[in-house]
């Protein structure tokens, strides 16, 4: 069963959570050449540009799901508009010469993921967040 959070519990909870449940992935991606180029700012724009035309579609599902469940009890404490990161993903990818439009799921982990995301949202939305 799945422990809903309640919106009192959710200022120091839910991120020490969060923070403690990644610490292994975060540490794992610290490790990655690529990651290390990124958080040190010497990452290229062509690789940045990738990498941002990767997570668009993931956005893309993943907020579309937030918003037709914003009702759901689970969700609609959290869900905020100002939170969503499409519009900014599209005009990044728009400045490092990328076309938004255009971006669709070209990678089998991506599309893996858009799939999830809508089983997810279908069958389990409270999953979501």
């Amino acid at each position: 069963m799945i422990a809903l959070a309640t919106p009192g519990s959710l200022a120091g909870g839910l991120s020490q959570e969060l923070r403690e449940g990644t610490i292994e992935a975060h540490r794992t991606a610290e490790r990655a050449s690529y990651v290390r180029a990124f958080l040190r700012g010497i990452l290229d724009p062509t690789s940045y540009l990738a990498l941002l035309e990767r997570l668009m579609p993931i956005y893309r599902e993943l907020e579309a799901a937030l918003h037709s469940h914003r009702d759901h009890p689970a969700i609609g404490s959290l869900y905020r508009e100002e939170l969503l990161r499409q519009g900014a993903l599209e005009r990044d990818i728009s400045y490092f010469g990328g076309d938004p439009a255009a971006v669709g799921a070209s990678r089998k982990a991506t599309q893996w993921y858009e799939d999830s995301i809508r089983v997810i949202a279908r069958d389990n939305p409270e999953s979501l967040v």
